[in-house]
């Protein structure tokens, strides 16, 4: 029909691709052109010479041999889908990055797994060592590996290694003197018992004072012991100088009294002046 004409540029690989649209409008040219009835030698070679140079240079590498539209079409979708899967696989492969907390070996591991997909060939070990700088977490791995001359990938993998065991066996001394760090501050004076020990571990937990009666500490650490001891000297003086006789011979002075009784026995009492002088 005139004026009805094929599609031109198949487009095999790369980001425009466009085989299904060109398979779709080569169909739709077949309809209108009236060509459906035509032989099929004469169908292929109308769709390869509308492809263009790249579809005829894939079609040399078919190993069968095809004789129908049909036959041409589905070769030809058979060789664009594993290049469909082979573009994802390697776009997977260069967005590969290091998980957090994830090991050196175990990203090494998946970059190599995904490579394998991507056919690199030649370019596997280079690609890899790549992937390896620029996805690892830590910043000092990535300056160790970009300082080192003549870098390839068992180079990579050793110094990521030596780098994150390093970084693991601080890690460990750190948390070793955090935990004798925290026991140590745990250790305190205890005011209840008289004795050093750990915090909440206190012997006098739930322990009767005798002095005072009260609970949680020691007659030795009372408070009250300090006022009790006076009084009882308070109370022990008044009495002795209750036995002495108003002969008795009483000699004052700022820091003590003194009292010769009959017998010639001397009391010696820390009463101060100011409490005769009342």
């Amino acid at each position: 029909m005139e004026g009805v004409k094929p599609p031109k540029g198949l487009i095999l690989s790369g980001p425009n691709q466009n085989y299904s649209k060109f398979k779709q409008m080569f169909l739709i040219y077949i309809d209108a052109a009236g060509l459906t009835k035509c032989e099929e030698n004469r169908k292929i070679a109308i769709f390869l010479n509308a492809a263009g140079e790249e579809a005829v240079e894939v079609y040399n590498t078919f190993q069968s041999k095809i004789d129908t539209l049909e036959g041409l079409i589905q070769a030809f979708q058979n060789y664009i889908e594993p290049r469909k899967t082979l573009i994802l696989n390697t776009y997977e492969f260069l967005k590969t990055k290091q998980f957090d907390g994830e090991s050196i070996d175990h990203f090494i591991t998946r970059l190599k797994i995904l490579a394998k997909k991507c056919e690199l060939e030649n370019l596997e070990d280079r690609m890899i060592t790549m992937l390896i700088i620029l996805g690892v977490k830590e910043n000092e791995i990535k300056e160790c590996l970009l300082r080192e001359a003549d870098l390839n990938m068992a180079k990579a993998i050793n110094i990521a290694r030596q780098v994150e065991k390093g970084k693991l066996h601080m890690s460990k001394l750190q948390e070793n003197e955090n935990v004798l760090t925290i026991k140590k501050e745990s250790v305190i004076n205890c005011n209840r018992c008289g004795k050093q020990h750990a915090l909440r571990a206190c012997p006098a937990f739930r322990r009767k004072c005798a002095i005072c009666l009260k609970y949680n500490h020691f007659a030795s650490q009372c408070r009250n012991k300090k006022d009790t001891t006076n009084s009882r000297k308070k109370v022990m003086a008044v009495q002795e100088q209750s036995d002495c006789s108003s002969e008795d011979e009483v000699v004052l002075s700022n820091k003590e009294s003194r009292v010769t009784t009959r017998s010639g026995r001397i009391i010696r009492t820390p009463i101060k002046l100011k409490d005769y002088i009342s």
